[in-house]
C-alpha cells in the first residue's frame, strides 16, 4: 500500500472510531462498509477528536503557539475523588464509568495511572507488581469479542507485568 492510502485508511478509521464513539453506531457501520472494513471496524475512540483539538491549537493562532508548549490542564486532567476544587471537572461523574475489563494482582491492587493520550493504563498493587495495559486492547474485547487471534494471549490487554517493584519513599 502507498503511503497515501495508509494514511486515508487510517483517517476512515478514525472517523469510525469517532462516530462509535459519538453513538453513532448506524452511520460507523455505514461508512465502515462504504470503505471494505465492515468485516472489523475500528473500535469507539475519541483519538479524532483529541487530535483535532491540538491542531486546532496550532491552526486558530500559529504565531503565538510557536512559543508556546502543547496547552494541557494538569488540574483537571484526572479524577480526585478527595479533593474538592475550583476547577470544573471534565471527566464523567464516577458512578456513570462502566467496567469493561478486570485484571487481577496477587494482593490489592492499589494505583491505576493512564499515560497522557489514554491508550495504556498501569495498575499497581500491594504484592509489588505493575501490569501495564492496552487500553484499545480491552475495548477490543468487550465491543466486538475479540479473545484470540493467534494463540490464546495474542488479543490480551496485559501487555507486560512487571514483578518486585517495591515504594521505597
Amino acid at each position: 500500500m502507498k503511503p497515501d492510502i495508509k494514511d486515508r485508511d487510517y483517517m476512515y478509521r478514525l472517523i469510525i472510531g469517532q462516530l462509535f464513539y459519538d453513538g453513532h453506531q448506524q452511520l460507523a457501520l455505514s461508512l465502515a462498509q462504504a470503505i471494505g472494513c465492515a468485516a472489523q471496524p475500528p473500535p469507539p475512540s475519541d483519538k479524532l477528536f483529541r487530535l483535532v483539538s491540538i491542531a486546532k491549537q496550532f491552526v486558530d493562532d500559529p504565531e503565538s503557539k510557536e512559543k508556546q508548549a502543547l496547552q494541557f490542564d494538569v488540574l483537571s486532567a484526572g479524577l480526585d475523588l478527595e479533593f474538592d476544587a475550583d476547577v470544573i471537572p471534565t471527566s464523567a461523574e464516577p458512578c456513570n464509568y462502566e467496567t469493561i475489563y478486570l485484571t487481577s494482582h496477587k494482593s490489592a491492587c492499589r494505583t491505576a495511572a493512564f499515560n497522557n493520550d489514554g491508550t495504556l493504563v498501569a495498575t499497581g498493587s500491594a504484592d509489588c507488581s505493575i501490569k501495564i495495559l492496552d487500553v484499545e486492547r480491552m475495548i477490543a474485547r468487550e465491543v466486538r469479542g475479540e479473545v484470540s487471534e493467534n494463540g490464546p494471549d495474542a488479543n490480551h490487554p496485559v501487555i507486560r507485568t512487571l514483578y518486585d517493584h517495591l515504594d521505597v519513599g
